[in-house]
């Protein structure tokens, strides 16, 4: 049973800048915890406090059962927020409704403001 909580800012609250920015960190970020074996069952989309964010969950085959995780990316300006829960079907379908809670509850509060640029 894992899950992480990864945060790193992007510098900028431009739109395109935070997209271009975000991308390669989000790909990096689930490159090291989720492989290629790993397929998507489902992808919708949701809210975390307010924020607009994708929802992804995924699975891979493991022996006689299945590793089973969600990834939630939330939109916010200036800041990569991802969420990351896996864990074999059985700790996961217990865990759920607890990882569904704390994604309810969790508030983002970005204290980002861009630094100006040098004259």
């Amino acid at each position: 049973m894992r899950v992480l909580l990864f945060l790193a800012p992007t510098n900028t609250l431009d739109v395109q800048q935070h997209i271009d920015a975000a991308e390669p960190m989000i790909q990096g970020f689930l490159s090291r915890y989720i492989d290629e074996s790993y397929e998507i069952v489902s992808q919708e989309e949701t809210k975390v406090d307010k924020h607009a964010a994708m929802l992804i969950n995924f699975a891979k085959p493991k022996q006689e059962s299945y590793i089973l995780g969600q990834v939630v990316i939330a939109a916010m300006s200036g800041v990569v927020v991802i969420f990351l829960g896996t864990g074999s079907r059985t700790e996961w379908d217990a865990f759920l409704p607890t990882f569904n809670a704390m994604l309810k509850s969790f508030h983002l509060i970005s204290a980002f403001t861009p630094t100006p640029p040098e004259s």
